[in-house]
């Protein structure tokens, strides 16, 4: 197969194969970029059962667009061969990572958050994985983490090609249900990741056996050996998670996702609290210090607040965490890392194309990053920078720039310079305001203010109307009370995020949006919508989590595409709650928050 072209793939070498199909690393000869092919292994091109399963795989995938889910470009078969060609990642699976090594908290941490991001959105969209495990999760070299293989998925509204009372996916990290091949739903999916949760913190699985038998008999029979006992340091509070995402009841687990991943943001907040103590004991910082760097980016991602009480963790919890001590190399270490990946870069200055320089302790740019003049991908997130120096302005062939996690109050006027690119990340930093030349990004088509101090839209209106091309905004958490109507010009958006805001009300112009697909305002103070809400038609996810609402105003049933309705931490009445669910029986609703 090696240098033969298939369509416009040209293989480049083999990546692996297991036992469904063989992936192969390829060229796409028409768009110039490298991917993955995944074809049905020969054995089983015969079967019309296994075909079936593997177009499955692909439509269940290619359903979901999330950065935490493996990208499917297309389906396809050629001479009697069907493949799957599906984003190329270079980097490691969860498993090979914990066979190198014991995976660090903070690196674990930041693994699980990303995992049940991308499971939620699965889930959102009705697809059950039924294969979590530590193998089909890729870390890239940029740390980000892709949950793959979705060839045994189940899709709401869908025949499942297994039949009833079969089971399927990986036995050692099956739920209760799905090892007797009783009907699953996605707290099948919430099991299995908490088995994996269990593996990646501990470096082993916690059901064994030395035959299928046992190993059934374990998940049905056993409690996993306490994670706290197995390694030094444990929170009991992450104890407490894993166990409760592999509760054998599935009523006793995590309902959802979400909900699972607002205890892993609490948690890490505990962490980080106590670690900002334990140094301001330790003192002065020294060649070898306790540092904040492996949680500063984690607990960034702010829990929701909530009326009432939520989860805190508990005093014991909070005394073991203060027995934890994370040792790093000083600032010295992490100058030398970066410098060592821009060498590698500037040793090929024409062929670097991608330059990673995430979370490396930067606090200011060395001028040789502007001698790439082919770099199309930066990533700069979680750093200390200020301000960028102006040889990174000469960068124009960037398309993509991640700056989020840094400490940068302005941006530079001349920022017109990246006239190609097309997503901008600027979440977490203390932006103020958005330089005039900033209107001259015309090509972006992602932008993520998120958490800065842009309190006040109407000053930083007439920049951002201008970005025609915009398909996701993002403005969580910056503290906004109005929006100007001039926000609605932007008809080709199909993500708005207003959650996390002062926000009472919505003009009416919101009924302009009408590509809108998803709508995030939780955490607001709305008591009612404006009647041309029912104007978007395109709408999938209405997010009103955490408002104000006594009752609903309007009654949505013109939104026939809506799949998700957020209407938990509200004043509903259940009788109210009941009326809006006879009035869209076809979206699911969300209105009691498990705890």
């Amino acid at each position: 197969m090696i240098s033969k072209t298939i369509s416009h793939y040209r293989i480049l070498e083999k990546l692996g194969e297991g036992g469904m199909g063989v992936v192969y690393k390829a060229e796409d000869t028409k768009l110039k970029r490298t991917i993955a092919l995944k074809f049905l292994s020969l054995q089983m091109v015969g079967s019309e059962e296994e075909k079936k399963r593997f177009v499955h795989e692909a439509q269940a995938a290619a359903a979901l667009h999330h950065p935490n889910i493996c990208t499917v470009h297309e389906i396809d078969e050629v001479e009697g061969q069907i493949f799957i060609a599906m984003a190329y990642l270079d980097g490691q699976s969860v498993r090979e990572k914990i066979e190198a090594r014991p995976l660090k908290f903070d690196e674990a941490l930041d693994i699980a958050m990303q995992v049940a991001d991308g499971l939620y959105e699965a889930h959102e969209q009705g697809i059950i994985h039924r294969d979590i495990k530590s193998s089909n999760v890729m870390i890239t070299t940029k740390g980000q983490a892709i949950l793959m293989d979705f060839g045994l998925a189940k899709q709401a509204g869908k025949t499942i090609i297994t039949k009833e009372g079969t089971s399927m996916g990986t036995l050692a990290y099956m739920s209760l249900e799905q090892t007797q091949g009783a009907k699953v739903d996605q707290r099948t999916d919430i099991w299995s990741f908490g088995v994996m949760l269990y593996e990646m913190f501990i470096g082993q699985l916690p059901f064994k056996g030395e035959y299928d038998q046992a190993v059934m008999y374990s998940i049905m029979n056993e409690d996993p050996q306490p994670m706290t006992g197995l390694r030094t340091g444990v929170p009991m509070e992450l104890e407490r998670i894993v166990n409760k995402a592999m509760a054998k009841n599935p009523e006793e687990r995590y309902q959802n996702a979400n909900d699972m991943l607002i205890d892993l943001r609490a948690l890490v907040k505990e962490l980080e609290a106590a670690a900002s103590e334990a140094t301001r004991s330790i003192g002065a910082r020294q060649t070898q210090t306790v540092t904040m760097s492996h949680f500063r980016d984690l607990s960034q991602r702010r829990v929701p607040r909530l009326r009432g009480s939520y989860f805190a963790a508990s005093a014991a919890a909070v005394i073991l965490i203060f027995s934890v001590i994370f040792v790093v190399w000083s600032t010295a270490i992490d100058e030398k890392v970066m410098t060592d990946s821009l060498e590698k870069a500037l040793n090929e200055p024409v062929k670097t194309t991608v330059l990673n320089l995430r979370k490396k302790e930067i606090a200011k740019l060395r001028p040789e990053i502007g001698n790439l003049p082919n770099l199309e991908e930066l990533d700069l997130s979680g750093n200390k920078l200020t301000e960028l120096s102006a040889e990174i302005l000469g960068l124009t062939k960037l398309q993509e720039l991640d700056l989020s996690h840094n400490d940068l109050v302005s941006l530079p006027d001349n920022i017109g310079s990246f006239a190609n690119l097309h997503i901008l990340n600027l979440r977490w930093n203390q932006l103020t305001q958005l330089p005039t030349e900033f209107s001259i990004l015309i090509n972006l088509t992602e932008l993520d203010l998120s958490h800065n101090n842009i309190t006040d839209l109407s000053t930083e209106i007439v920049k951002l109307s201008r970005l025609k091309k915009l398909q996701s905004l993002k403005l969580s958490g910056c503290r906004l009370e109005q929006l100007p109507v001039e926000i609605f010009d932007l008809t080709d958006l199909k993500t708005l995020d207003l959650s996390d805001n002062n926000l009472t009300q919505l003009p009416p112009e919101i009924g302009q949006l009408t590509n809108l697909q998803i709508l995030r305002l939780e955490l607001n103070q709305l008591t009612q919508l404006p009647v041309e809400i029912e104007t978007l038609r395109n709408l999938e996810v209405l997010d009103l989590y955490n408002n104000e609402f006594a009752a609903m105003n309007v009654e949505l049933t013109n939104l026939r595409n809506l799949k998700t309705l957020d209407l938990r931490m509200n004043k509903l009445l259940e009788t109210e709650i009941e009326s809006i669910k006879r009035l869209l029986p076809n979206t699911k609703i969300k209105y009691r928050e498990e705890l």
